[in-house]
């Protein structure tokens, strides 16, 4: 039986070895990141002429790994169908990908390489201050009149 220094050492090994694996993946994916970019912008409605999906990008910041369906749609603060289809909008763009469970039944979503690679959940999370400070703005304009 291992003792706990050697179960240490192999814990710090595997975490440098996925940091490793991180670095070269959002290598290969920079190298992609303009083709990536017209993937995963309109499902957030990022691009000209298309209205921005606040919800989704809600649901896809929500998404942490470790939330069902349930979870997410709570923490968004979106009505549960919505989350369900936003999930399944972005897992078709691979965005977002269900974790392997042990029993079957509930589904718990993870988000791919992707996002830390190119940075889209800091992208989203931007909009959104900006949609926020909007609103705080016209509100504060109509007080004022």
């Amino acid at each position: 039986m291992a003792d706990s220094n050697e179960i240490y050492s192999e814990i710090l090994k595997i975490k440098t070895d996925v940091r490793a694996l991180q670095h070269q993946t959002s290598w290969l994916l920079l190298g992609q990141a303009h083709e990536l970019e017209k993937q995963w912008q309109p499902a957030f409605g990022l691009i000209s002429g298309k209205k921005a999906n606040f919800t989704a990008m809600r649901v896809y910041l929500a998404v942490n790994g470790k939330r069902t369906v349930t979870e997410i749609a709570t923490e968004a603060d979106v009505h549960q169908p919505d989350a369900s289809k936003s999930l399944g909008a972005l897992e078709r763009v691979g965005l977002v990908e269900p974790v392997p469970q042990k029993t079957s039944g509930t589904k718990i979503y993870a988000k791919t390489p992707a996002d830390w690679a190119l940075g889209i959940s800091k992208t989203l999370q931007a909009k959104l201050a900006q949609k926020a400070a909007s609103a705080s703005n016209k509100s504060s304009t109509q007080n004022s009149e």
